[in-house]
């Protein structure tokens, strides 16, 4: 729901933190989780601003473009949360699919690991644990 925007912006901002340029990453250089090779002009903008400045801009960018294009507005917690934090992770249409054919938000949290298990060849395998651990936390966070 709209009201959890602010608490879920925070758990995605304690997982994304603040920048990265890991030559691994696919996704290419990242600011508090927006990656280069999806929102270029976005990561470009961001960059060189001071930090406060960077969070906030990336506050409207993550609910005009993860936690709206998802209906997060609509849902209720649990699924505000971990269908915006997936979205953020995976892709807006894939977090979406998971709602459509999970039954509770254990099921959803489970697809979204299968998922990860499915693409960790090659050079991804090393995010895994870190993958996997991100859904136990927001497990943790969201059922509360």
């Amino acid at each position: 729901m709209e009201v959890n925007y602010d608490a879920a912006f925070s758990f995605v901002m304690a997982h994304e933190g603040y920048k990265s340029d890991d030559p691994d990453d696919k996704g290419g250089r990242t600011i508090f989780g927006i990656s280069e090779r999806t929102w270029p002009a976005v990561v470009a903008a961001l960059w060189d601003l001071p930090q406060a400045e960077a969070l906030a801009r990336a506050h409207g960018f993550y609910r005009e473009n993860y936690w709206r294009p998802t209906g997060c507005d609509f849902k209720k917690w649990p699924y505000d949360l971990f269908i915006f934090d997936t979205a953020i992770n995976v892709g807006v249409a894939r977090a979406n699919n998971f709602y459509l054919v999970s039954d509770s938000p254990t099921d959803y949290l489970m697809r979204r690991i299968e998922f990860y298990v499915k693409i960790t060849l090659g050079v991804n395998r090393k995010y895994l644990r870190g993958w996997i651990k991100r859904v136990v936390e927001l497990y943790r966070e969201g059922m509360k």
